[in-house]
């Protein structure tokens, strides 16, 4: 009978709820703090364009694109720079599905571009084109910039990792830098979170939280 209580004791022990694995640890504070809006913060691609040479009143189809990736360049990056743009061959071509491959030097860093030119228009005077940059500039400032403004009124603390001043990265992938904020606990410590700093597709800075 004695055998049959301590069974049950067994039993009752290997039906219990299983304990909750421990929570991870809150990371360290990151070396950097962001501490206000970067300022020369360029976010109107008006006044990059006016800060690049008009384009003539009939402009050829390589004056156009280059002046597009280059006002797109710096409205990427977020900041004014000394900038170039020019296409492999001198020119865009415009053959039905071509595809041109373009640079605009950003303050020494150049930055590839794809041109592609669809099948052509209603007319032979119209082409469609469209752009794509084949890498994006991370700028450190601009990582700063954009992680105040869309975390300091909910969040405190903001900090990132060490990033470099200018580097050309890949696109829609994450970096390998990073950026934290911090909130309250319910016994008023600050609880860290470390997100992602990622260049989206067409080169804009974004953030991304860590899948689990």
């Amino acid at each position: 009978m004695r055998f049959a209580v301590v069974l049950v004791l067994l039993l009752l022990v290997g039906c219990g709820s299983s304990p909750e694995p421990p929570s991870p640890p809150d990371p360290d504070p990151l070396p950097v703090p962001v501490t206000g809006a970067e300022p020369d913060r360029v976010t109107d691609d008006k006044e990059i364009e006016e800060t690049l040479p008009k384009l003539p009143g009939n402009p050829s189809l390589t004056e156009k694109v280059l002046h597009e990736i280059r006002v797109e360049t710096v409205s990427n990056a977020e900041f004014m720079a000394r900038t170039s743009a020019d296409c492999e061959g001198g020119k865009v071509s415009t053959e039905p599905n071509a595809i041109t491959k373009c640079h605009v030097t950003y303050d020494d860093v150049t930055v590839p571009w794809r041109v592609t030119v669809d099948s052509g228009g209603d007319t032979a005077l119209t082409v469609f084109y469209s752009t794509a940059p084949l890498k994006g500039l991370l700028l450190a400032r601009a990582v700063h910039g954009s992680f105040w403004n869309g975390h300091q009124k909910d969040h405190e603390d903001l900090r990132c990792g060490d990033i470099p001043e200018i580097s050309l990265v890949e696109l829609g992938n994450d970096t390998g830098y990073r950026c934290q904020y911090a909130q309250r606990g319910p016994d008023g410590s600050l609880v860290r979170e470390n997100v992602e700093v990622h260049l989206g597709d067409r080169g804009r800075v974004e953030f991304h939280v860590p899948m689990p």
